[in-house]
């Protein structure tokens, strides 16, 4: 990986491949992490690379590069991608000071898609924190913010499904966010009916059809007409993972 004749794509391959070896069989590279990888996280215009050796970082557990990977993690020239490998990397190193810099990282000031990363994380590190930070996330759900992913991290962890239900009682959530919960759980192929109460009590989402009245009905018909997207409605009819085609 360190030959500089190597292309980008297959370092990055090798690097991903050995911090793939570490988690697998916990075999790590001899001789001095810190000189192999700082190079390559230093690396600003070999991104691919650069993401590899922050997932080898975290995999190899190199605590003395800690630092630069909160430094990759909180800057906000850094690019996204890999603001949030550095988060998962400091996943992997653990601690309570892993816990502090994801729970600073699931602020609302923070974009989007760091937020989630940070949250998803946590969850490996902290359940019951996670599940309130997610819930926090939750209630600023809107439309273009779709939160599957961290439905979909927090329903995967042994003890999510409790702790996220748990950490909505006796808050509100929007409806798009109960929405997205909802379709994840029905994504997952297992029911949770203690959770998808959980988020239809905290939204105040109805479970069954809703009647409309005349009015509402126009309304709706008139809405449809000048806002709707038939391209965008195909797309969503096409999805997997809504089985609208295996009728």
């Amino acid at each position: 990986a360190q030959d500089n004749a190597t292309s980008s794509a297959r370092r990055a391959a090798l690097l991903n491949e050995l911090a793939e070896s570490a988690r697998r069989r916990n075999v790590k590279p001899a001789g001095d992490l810190v000189a192999m990888l700082k190079p390559w996280l230093e690396a600003t215009s070999d991104e691919p690379t650069r993401r590899a050796a922050i997932n080898c970082l975290g995999k190899w557990k190199v605590e003395s590069l800690r630092g630069t990977a909160v430094q990759l993690a909180s800057t906000n020239e850094t690019p996204l991608p890999l603001r949030q490998a550095a988060l998962e990397a400091l996943t992997e190193l653990g601690g309570p000071d892993s816990v502090r810099t994801l729970v600073a990282h699931s602020d609302a000031k923070e974009p989007w898609p760091v937020r989630l990363t940070a949250v998803a994380s946590l969850a490996s590190l902290d359940l019951k924190l996670a599940a309130e930070k997610a819930v926090e996330i939750f209630s600023s759900t809107s439309p273009q913010n779709d939160p599957t992913a961290l439905f979909n991290a927090l329903l995967q962890h042994k003890g999510g499904p409790e702790a996220l239900s748990a950490a909505l009682q006796d808050k509100r959530l929007p409806e798009d966010a109960a929405k997205f919960g909802v379709r994840a759980i029905d994504a997952s192929g297992r029911p949770i009916p203690a959770l998808s109460e959980a988020l239809i009590k905290a939204s105040g989402l109805t479970s069954g059809p809703r009647e409309l009245s005349p009015e509402q009905m126009q309304a709706l018909v008139d809405e449809v007409k000048t806002k709707g997207d038939p391209h965008r409605g195909e797309v969503v009819y096409r999805r997997k993972g809504l089985d609208c085609l295996k009728c």
